[in-house]
């Protein structure tokens, strides 16, 4: 399938078709049009997410969303489909560190302005689907603790610390969920090496309809406070504000974390920073631990503080 695929590639869109360097795991990428666009095309069993994006993508530069423009989407003769975008230029950007003025930061804050947008102006999309919420945190927490995932001392501290997150979150609750990018991961970011500016919000194939507190969910949390001060601009001066948000956030990544251990196969040379089974919770333990007060609305968030 893959040699017919490369002919049928070279033969649309001519010998210039380059293969990306980096593969996606959804889809298989070129280079065409003299290196300035971007062919993608759906990996068998993927072939909903890239329809979902030729959909969504549009929408998204509508809204003004940093996101290279759809050029042309189809089918394959073997009925999969493909999408050609702008190509962007940049690279994947590095993690803030806890320390004033880090340059980092400011890639961060404009992923944060950028999810503002696509929170307000985006959507709905017909075709994209809601997110399944499932039982919640603290009934997950339960299950494991009847599976011998964890004990019952650990299932009752991290009950009360769920319980805690909750009531903070509360005042931040929105009316209904949005349409939410899903996946603004590193990995799929794009920032100028030169100036460290976003150049890119990349990938739509996770978009759906959720709490907008989804988005954060995929950043790691060390970078979370910076996507948050974007994110509320104006507004990231009010700290009860802050730490509703924060909380929401932190209540979401914390409990992912703990499915994914529970749920994960061990997984080797992946590319995204939470595809092994003890990446996310190992990130938890890392934004709390880290050298260095914790930003603002943070603080009081641990397990050993009360309200």
């Amino acid at each position: 399938m893959v040699q017919m695929e490369d002919a049928e590639v070279a033969a649309r869109w001519g010998p210039d078709a380059v293969a990306a360097p980096v593969q996606g795991a959804a889809n298989r990428v070129w280079f065409v049009g003299g290196g300035q666009l971007v062919l993608r095309v759906a990996r068998p069993g993927c072939e909903a997410d890239l329809r979902k994006e030729a959909a969504v993508i549009p929408a998204a530069v509508a809204a003004g969303v940093r996101t290279p423009d759809l050029v042309e989407a189809g089918e394959l003769a073997d009925g999969r489909p493909f999408l050609v975008v702008r190509r962007a230029h940049g690279a994947e950007p590095a993690l803030p560190v806890r320390a004033q003025g880090d340059p980092a930061g400011a890639v961060f804050r404009s992923v944060g302005r950028e999810l503002a947008l696509v929170h307000a102006k985006v959507g709905p999309v017909p075709g994209v689907p809601g997110f399944e919420e499932g039982d919640g945190p603290r009934a997950d927490t339960a299950a494991l603790v009847a599976a011998g995932w964890i004990g019952s001392g650990a299932g009752g501290w991290l009950d009360a610390w769920f319980a805690r997150l909750e009531e903070w979150a509360a005042p931040t609750r929105g009316p209904g969920p949005v349409l939410v990018h899903g996946d603004a991961s590193p990995q799929n970011l794009l920032a100028d090496p030169a100036t460290g500016a976003l150049t890119a919000l990349l990938d739509w194939g996770d978009a759906e309809l959720a709490d907008p507190a989804v988005d954060f969910a995929k950043v790691p949390l060390r970078a979370v406070p910076y996507v948050l001060d974007g994110y509320l601009g104006e507004r990231a001066g009010d700290p009860e504000l802050v730490r509703s948000w924060a909380a929401r956030v932190l209540g979401r990544q914390l409990h992912w974390a703990l499915g994914r251990l529970a749920g994960g196969s061990p997984v080797l040379g992946a590319s995204w920073w939470s595809a092994e089974p003890g990446s996310r919770l190992l990130e938890v333990l890392r934004f709390f631990a880290d050298a260095g007060p914790l930003p603002p609305g943070w603080a009081g968030l641990t397990p050993c503080t009360g309200s």
